[in-house]
């Protein structure tokens, strides 16, 4: 079976220059290499991605059982356009296109291949990407629609009003290596108090936007460090440049605090932050259709505080962290880290709880969901789809053509 892949226009694969999407590509196609390529029922993948390092066109290689196109373009349209004659050359069984709606269902109307579309948010729903009176239609002409999260599913299905029997949604949730993610609860385990010499490390990774709460959680620690708690916060992550001010105004509100700002770490560089901290803190403010961070610094043994918001709850059942109820609150955030400033032991008990949650969710489990996803696209199904981490929402046949409980670490405070 021939799967052509093809992944957005604004950054490379392997993900040198970050990028959720990127990342998650890549780690998910080694672990289909690492299966036997060569048997009946493993796909073969064509990659398309762009190329930021020549002049024009596009190449082939073969990589670990991929084989990767690689187009340099002029822009979204010209990508799309190269993209359209790599797949056409290539004659996919199955097209999946990655978080672009609108071009996944050119795609399906142009190829009349079985065609999915891969959402990591609904952002490329918006007004700005596509014809808001195109968006059902879009979706229920493709085969599936795959989600990141039980959130962005029921997200989509209210906003758009859609309904069971006309599209084919399914969720599946990313994985996580645990082993790349040093366990760090032995900083923990002889903790009893806090002090100057030994403060409590907290850490924020992500893009340093309004979105992602940054000031909030500034905010917060400034709080405890004015009452006389011993705190410091370290803030990895990039701004984009249209958010260039608000990164001055937090740097500005942060002077003289025992904050740090690293600016960007590559992806294969943030185990050593997380395995130097003792808490991690995701104060997103709106609309995190999932959250990959708070995995990231679950596998390395680290409680996580996080609002709220989106998918983040459904990576913190099952009490593995503690959850905010208002993320615009400075305060909330303030009393749920003086928690742990309190009861330092906690932090050890609450590392193993953070482990074992991050440890369900594995890349392995992921893979076989979308090659069983691939089968079922091509034949019959003889395999459920259905899984621990996987949640389909199947109804008829697509048709048209587009022009558990919470964490009881909960903290109210309002």
């Amino acid at each position: 079976m021939k799967v052509g892949y093809v992944t957005p226009e604004d950054l490379p694969i392997p993900p040198v220059r970050g990028g959720s999407v990127q990342i998650y590509t890549h780690t998910l196609l080694r672990h289909f290499s690492q299966a036997n390529p060569f048997a009946s029922d493993e796909p073969t993948i064509f990659l398309i991605s762009p190329d930021k390092t020549r002049q024009s066109g596009w190449r082939q290689t073969y990589d670990n059982g991929v084989f990767h196109y690689t187009i340099r373009a002029a822009g979204k349209q010209d990508y799309q356009k190269q993209a359209l004659h790599v797949l056409s050359q290539i004659n996919p069984d199955v097209i999946q296109i990655d978080n672009r709606p609108k071009f996944a269902g050119f795609v399906k109307q142009t190829m009349k291949k079985p065609t999915l579309v891969h959402l990591y948010s609904n952002t490329f729903l918006g007004p700005r990407h596509i014809l808001q009176n195109e968006v059902k239609t879009t979706l229920e002409s493709l085969d599936t629609v795959v989600l990141i999260s039980r959130y962005l599913r029921n997200m989509i299905v209210d906003k758009y009003s859609m309904k069971k029997s006309h599209w084919n949604a399914t969720v599946i949730y990313p994985g996580i290596d645990t082993s790349l993610f040093p366990d760090s609860t032995s900083v923990k385990r002889d903790l009893e108090s806090f002090s100057k010499e030994q403060p409590l490390k907290v850490l924020f990774v992500g893009r340093v936007i309004r979105q992602k709460g940054v000031q909030v959680l500034v905010d917060a620690v400034k709080r405890l460090v004015n009452a006389g708690y011993p705190v410091e916060l370290t803030i990895v992550g990039k701004t984009h440049p249209w958010e260039q001010q608000y990164e001055n105004q937090v740097k500005k509100s942060a002077a003289g605090y025992p904050v740090t700002f690293t600016g960007f770490v590559a992806h294969e560089e943030l185990p050593l932050y997380y395995s130097r901290h003792h808490l991690f803190v995701c104060p997103s403010q709106y609309r995190e259709a999932f959250g990959l961070v708070n995995l990231e610094a679950m596998s390395s043994g680290l409680p996580v505080i996080g609002s709220r918001v989106g998918g983040i709850e459904e990576i913190l059942e099952k009490g593995a962290g503690m959850l905010v109820d208002n993320p615009h609150s400075a305060e909330s955030f303030r009393a749920a880290i003086a928690y742990f400033l309190q009861n330092p032991h906690d932090l050890h008990s609450q590392s193993f709880v953070s482990r074992a949650r991050a440890g369900e969710f594995s890349w392995q489990s992921t893979a076989h969901r979308f090659k069983k996803l691939y089968q079922s696209l091509t034949e019959p199904l003889t395999e459920p789809l259905t899984a621990s981490l996987t949640e389909p929402l199947t109804g008829g046949t697509p048709s048209g053509v587009p022009s558990q409980q919470s964490s009881t670490w909960r903290h109210r405070s309002r």
